[in-house]
């Protein structure tokens, strides 16, 4: 059972209350130098202050020389000028483009998809080509990089995959129809991104010696073999701090100030909110590469744009905000990297130079300062929305509306981190100790949860618990254990027909589809009969055993039983489910092989879709995060 200090924690410091296990590999955390010991001052002498160390520049941008063949001299000196990334960077990342090459990388699989790949061109993929004409007179490329999920079962000295997909800056972009008629004046979409592909993070291509001066700088030394797998692998095993920024030109240029950093496609592409046919899910997720960083004990940092725009800046902080609590909920510390003056990082370091990047990033603030703005934002929109509409409620039924509001718009989570800064949860936190405060303000949470849950759910800490689980099967197990625990004689009958119901308690906006999922996650968990119930099957004529299910069958049920939120991850929900059920190693690799996304990927897929789930799934059992062989097979 969760202790209560920690629930109470968890909601006010606007954590996500999430038990997930640590499902990585094995990695050595980096252990700060140990600064010398001071010599004890005598009688005699005189007390010393200790100086600040001058912070030094990683690398100090120098003038562009001249541009290599791929590249056009324009944006060479836009980026290694411009946006102050070293040229070797830009050498191995970007190239120029113009023509068929900006129509193949942009609209390949769009145009697959609508018929217009082949040899006569149809008439909506002329129409497709022909809005793109002002984009494929020219611009940059910029490369997506090393695939992280490669680096899952990568052994020292191999290759990590390199992904084909990628961004590009058109030198005469098209005009953004939907901004330019919200916002009423001419907008343009300045970097373009492959159609109807689902957006990658860039972790460029490091040269070697760039490299090497990185793990310099935080004091380790990987064998030579580690070095040539690249410095992913490195970061990786060694969990080094990683920065996260937005865009392609951000992160060169953080790379080249010796930070280790990830770029995002835009601000909310750390995370999904969202299944591939657009439906909200009810807990967000990780994005799948991050999930492969996200190891326990490494410190994340956001170093996302400074806008002025109020519209601009809370969206940006709320994308923050999501991604830095999925993050934590996998064992990671989380920070933001500030400054003053200048919009990027990449503008900070041209006008004030390095060293005023290297000061933001010496003194990051806590994510939870940031989230504490991002909710307090969120209910003081809300509860103006519902004032506005319903001007006669008291402040409770307000706030059991902004309750609703914050789950509808958000996920089941929002509920609670949205209402821990409502007027009244904070006005209960004045003039007392951080424990009383803790405490007042878990139990108004309860309160109005209370209003909303009817009847009350048995157990509060275990709806709390609940409420920070991200995989169904962990719902349903706790819900089961639940329904079993106030049963004097818990038969599994009894047990199902009293689950509808307390799915409904527990979450008012759950859908058919997610009682179904619970429904059949709640059956694999309460499948031991009692002892009275045994005893009555055993009296009754036994019923035919179904047919065994063929590896697609079991492909389509397990992943029905977990949100649809990509192909790798879905693959890997589905071997674990597998796992749990105590299915075969081998069955497990014809399940995964039965994937139907698994033809569109060719070698590349089995490897994705396959091998790389269930080597996880075998490194969590290792890791007394899954049920072990041993267990399976005595279950």
């Amino acid at each position: 059972e969760q202790p209560q200090a920690q629930l109470l924690v968890e909601a006010l410091t606007l954590q996500a209350a999430v038990e997930a296990p640590a499902s990585r590999p094995i990695s050595k955390p980096v252990k700060a130098p140990t600064p010398p010991a001071r010599k004890p001052s005598t009688p005699k002498s005189k007390p010393t202050t200790a100086k600040p160390q001058k912070l030094q520049p990683f690398w100090i941008p120098v003038p562009a020389s001249p541009a290599p063949f791929h590249i056009e001299e324009k944006h060479w000196k836009e980026l290694v000028e411009g946006s102050a990334i070293h040229p070797a960077l830009v050498e191995r990342n970007v190239e120029t483009v113009t023509g068929n090459e900006v129509y193949e990388r942009l609209l390949s699989t769009k145009l697959e998809q609508i018929g217009g790949s082949g040899q006569y061109v149809t008439q909506p993929a002329a129409k497709l080509m022909k809005a793109y004409d002002q984009v494929a007179a020219g611009g940059w490329w910029a490369k997506a990089g090393i695939d992280a999920r490669s680096l899952f079962d990568l052994q020292p000295g191999e290759q990590p995959d390199i992904k084909l997909w990628g961004s590009f800056k058109a030198d005469y972009p098209r005009v953004d129809a939907t901004k330019s008629q919200r916002k009423g004046t001419t907008e343009f979409i300045k970097y373009e991104h492959p159609l109807a592909e689902e957006r990658q993070l860039f972790l460029p291509d490091v040269p070697a010696d760039l490299a090497e001066r990185i793990y310099n700088k935080y004091g380790i030394q990987p064998t030579e073999a580690e070095q040539q797998s690249g410095l992913w692998y490195v970061a990786l095993k060694y969990n080094l701090p990683i920065t996260i920024t937005e865009g392609a030109k951000k992160t060169y240029a953080s790379l080249s100030q010796g930070e280790v950093t990830v770029g995002l496609s835009g601000a909310n592409g750390g995370y999904f909110a969202k299944d591939h046919d657009g439906n909200p899910l009810n807990l967000r997720g990780l994005h799948p590469e991050l999930m492969v960083l996200a190891t326990p004990g490494r410190e994340f940092r956001f170093a996302f744009d400074h806008d002025t725009k109020v519209s601009t800046v809370f969206n940006v902080r709320r994308d923050m905000v999501r991604t830095g609590e999925l993050l934590e909920a996998e064992g990671c510390s989380v920070r933001v990297v500030q400054w003053k003056g200048d919009k990027g990082l990449d503008d900070l370091i041209v006008n004030q130079g390095p060293v005023a990047y290297a000061k933001a990033q010496a003194n990051p603030i806590p994510l939870a300062w940031e989230a504490q703005k991002h909710y307090r934002g969120e209910y003081s929109r809300l509860s103006r929305q519902v004032k506005k509409n319903q001007p006669a409620l008291s402040v409770e039924a307000i706030d059991v509306q902004v309750y609703k509001l914050a789950v509808e718009k958000g996920d089941i989570r929002d509920g609670d981190r949205v209402i821990a800064q409502s007027d009244q949860a904070r006005s209960l936190r004045t003039r007392m100790s951080q424990q009383e405060a803790e405490a007042k303000t878990l139990a108004y949470i309860q309160h109005i949860e209370q209003q909303i849950y009817q009847p009350p759910h048995q157990a509060k800490e275990t709806t709390v618990k609940l409420l920070g689980k991200t995989r169904a099967h962990e719902l349903a197990e706790a819900i089961s254990q639940d329904v079993e625990q106030q049963q004097a004689d818990p038969a599994l009958s009894q047990a199902r027909q009293q689950l509808t119901p307390k799915l409904k308690n527990l979450h008012p906006l759950a859908t058919p589809e997610a009682e179904e999922v619970l429904r059949d996650e709640v059956a694999t968990f309460t499948q031991q009969p009692s002892a009275q119930q045994g005893v009555e099957e055993q009296q009754q004529p036994q019923a035919p055993q179904p047919a065994k299910l063929s590896p697609q069958q079991l492909w389509q049920q397990y992943s029905q039983r977990g949100p649809a939120v990509g192909s790798f991850t879905t693959a890997l929900e589905v071997a674990r489910l597998a796992w749990r059920d105590g299915v075969p190693e081998a069955e497990i690799r014809q399940i995964l092989q039965a994937s139907p996304h698994l033809q569109r990927f060719g070698e590349k897929g089995r490897r994705d879709l396959v091998e790389h789930p269930l080597a996880k799934v075998k490194r969590e059992a290792a890791l007394s995060e899954l049920p072990s062989q041993q267990a399976r097979q005595q279950g």
